[in-house]
This record gives C-alpha cells, structure tokens and sequence, in this order.
C-alpha cells in the first residue's frame, strides 16, 4: 500500500531551502506542492534542481496559507518575519517547521507556542542539534554523572563570514536579531539541554564591532546616519552562572575564511573531560577517571550511550539510503597498565606500561561521512519529528523549546547592551 503523502509549502527560497529540499526529497511521507520567494526565478531554480515537479511557484506567502492541500508550512525567509508567517500559518490550521531562531523574542516564541496549542497543530524550530546523535551521546554521558560534577562549559564558535556581505540582513540587528538571537540560540539550546537546565543565575555580555565600507550611503545597520560606512558587530562573548554551580562561556566570532572555520564545546567535571567538535558536531572525545569499582560500569555506560546514538541514525537518513555512520571507540586501562580496547572490529586485551594512563576510561564517537549529509540528515530528522508529534510524543524542539533557550540569547543581548561594545578593526 502507498503510503499518504503530507503537502508541504515551502516560504523562502534561498540557502537553507536547500537543505530542507535535499531532507524533503527523500523523504516519501512529504510531497512540496509550494514554493515561494520574492525572487521567483529561485522558487524555480530550485523546483527545477531537486525535481519538485507539483510545486506551484509564487511570490506571495498568501498563495501557501490556509490552503487546503498544504498541512506542513516550512519557512526559510530572515529571522524577523519568521513570527508573522508561523502565526499565520498556525491559524489557519497548519503546521510549522521553521528555520532557527523561530522568532525574535522568548515572548514572541511562547506567543505561537500558545497559539500552536489552541489550535491543535504542531510547530517546530530546525534546532538541528537536537538531532545530531553525538549531542544526545554528550546529555547521557553529562546527565549519568560520570564526569562528575559539572564545573565548566565552554563554546568557542570561530564561523565564517565570506557569504555574509555587508549588506546582509545577518547584521542588522533589526531583522536577524543579532549574533546572540540568530546564532547563539543554537548553543544556548545545547547547553540547556545538556545540563539538564533552562537558564543561567546571571549572565555578562559585550561584544567586538568594526567600521566597514558600505555599499550605498543612508542609515546604517544599527539606524545611524552613515556616508558609505556600515559598523558590523562580528564577535561577541558572554560568560553565566548556571545553577549547581556550572560556568559557562560563549564566543561567537564571524571574521575569518570558511576554510578557518572551527567549533569545540568542552565540558569540565569532577571526575573527567569531554569535547564535542564542529558546529555541526561531527566528533565526541570524553575522558573519565572513576575508581577501580566503577571503570567496567562507565565501560557500559560509554558503549550504551554509542547505541543509543547508533539507534537515532535512522531517522537521519532514508533505509534505502543508509549512508550516515557512527563508530565509536572505548579504551579502558587499570592500575596494572593493562587496557582493553572496544570498537567495531571487536574487543582486545593488552598490556602496555601506560603508567599515569592508568584507570582511565576514554571514549570516542565519529560520524560520517561529511558535515553536510549529517544536517540534512537532522533536518529531515526535525521534519519526520514534526510529524509525527503526538499530544504524548512531542517534537525535540517545539516553541516552548526555543523560548527557553531565546530567554538566556535575550539576556545576554541585554548584558551586552549595557556594556559598550569594543570597537576594533
């Protein structure tokens, strides 16, 4: 038997788009029946690339809400109008999958997650990090108590900025919301999740701006008058006090080539280290001291956590299409030198002068094969999420979700706008 196919619109054509088409495409439950953009030669560039043959392009969002072929709305335009189109879209009985931050305020994220409520329909955030196995590998292994007591988080974000020109609406706080808003949510999102916790205690911000050349003169990214220069603010930090006493760092810099591009989130505890590498995380590395009792218990608890995220591949990727992996690794050494060593070739035993090595248990998780496959692959895991949401099984990532994590993202926007931002070059 065929199995039913839910219409799905899409709003905004750009670079994102791509990568919800790419999830879409092959995915058998969703058929695109909408695309929209305000450049219509997009909508058809990409209805023409990825085969979208029943798509009826439009530059006209009206022409997708409400109709009645249509239940999925997914938007993919700028951060400011992502709250008009959900709401619209919800009212009119249809469900949302929106690209991050879903809106530009906690109040405005509630607000539709309300309204979702009211109206019976399910709405999502891609927060893509809520689909990448090694992110959940990371909340087991943190929330099982292994390392210890969380001391310190630290997110160190070194992007890029070679397809953000000046006049990108990323810098106009105005309609992306700034760094913290469109970007950070995504991490403030991981840590909440990680530590099990919905906001710091207290939270200090300030950032890094730069006068650049404008490409045309008038009012410049933060409202000023300006004559042909537009200040670009590409790097801010923040440093929160979470509860049970965990410090936390952020730095989110755009000032380098993509080539350059790098991220590392390292948690500290107690009882050992881990760190979580790529922005679309790709490798885990954790290293834990327990006692001598304890090293065969946080064996297990290592490889169960592999399985579990072994088990989350599958809503990555399509069956017929199993190209996403992840393998892992786990070394395990006594007080004797001697250390055993699982993986997906099996288990063998060694015995090496490994000295200060000595009762040490490490664990390593890879996915593969590249960054791209492994976002399509958690975007279609975000769209296979929404439907198949259920009053009980809810979505990873609904609005209530993003609320929490936009609350800390506003903090540290009212932290920083307190401190004056240091201007460099």
């Amino acid at each position: 038997m065929k199995q039913a196919e839910t219409g799905l619109g899409l709003i905004g054509c750009g670079g994102f788009a791509r990568m919800i088409a790419k999830a879409v495409r092959s995915l058998p439950e969703i058929k695109v029946l909408a695309l929209v953009d305000k450049i219509q030669d997009r909508a058809r560039n990409l209805k023409e690339e990825y085969g979208f043959t029943e798509a009826r392009v439009s530059s006209d969002p009206a022409d997708v809400l409400g109709r009645p072929d249509i239940s999925i709305v997914a938007i993919a335009t700028p951060p400011h109008s992502h709250e008009e189109l959900s709401l619209a879209a919800i009212s009119a009985g249809q469900a949302v999958f929106c690209e991050k931050p879903g809106a530009l305020s906690a109040a405005s994220a509630l607000k539709i997650a309300r309204t979702a409520e009211e109206k019976g329909v399910t709405a999502v955030v891609d927060l893509v990090m809520r689909q990448n196995p090694l992110c959940l590998i990371l909340g087991i292994i943190v929330r099982s108590g292994i390392l210890g007591e969380i001391e310190r988080l630290e997110v160190e974000n070194y992007a890029h900025d070679e397809r953000l020109p000046v006049d990108h609406w990323f810098w106009d706080k105005h309609k992306s919301g700034g760094i913290w808003i469109e970007h950070g949510v995504h991490f403030f999102d991981l840590v909440n999740f990680v530590l099990d916790q919905t906001a710091p205690e207290w939270i200090w911000a300030s950032g890094f701006v730069r006068e650049v050349p404008a490409d045309k003169e008038g009012p410049d990214n933060e409202g000023k008058e300006g004559k042909g220069q537009a200040i670009i603010e590409d790097r801010v930090m923040a440093v929160a006090w979470y509860p049970r006493g965990t410090v936390v760092s952020f730095y989110h810099g755009f000032k380098r080539p993509e080539r350059y591009e790098r991220t590392i989130t390292r948690v500290v505890g107690s009882k050992g280290y881990s760190a979580l590498y790529g922005w679309m995380p790709m490798r885990l590395e954790v290293e834990v001291f327990p006692n001598s009792a304890d090293m065969v218990p946080c064996k297990n608890l290592l490889s169960e956590a592999a399985d579990f995220g072994g088990s989350r591949l599958h809503a990555l990727q399509p069956a017929e299409m199993p190209d996403l992996y992840l393998v892992h690794d786990i070394e395990i050494t006594d007080t004797e030198g001697k250390y055993e060593i699982e993986g997906k070739y099996g288990t063998s035993v060694s015995s090496t002068g490994l000295g200060s090595n000595a009762g040490c248990v490490r664990g390593s998780y890879q996915l593969g094969p590249d960054r791209r496959m492994v976002y399509a692959g958690c975007v279609r895991a975000g769209l296979r999420d929404l439907i198949r949401a259920t009053p009980i099984d809810r979505p990873a990532a609904d609005y209530a979700t993003v609320a929490r994590a936009l609350t800390v993202a506003e903090a540290a926007e009212a932290s920083h706008r307190k401190i004056q931002s240091v201007r460099g070059r």
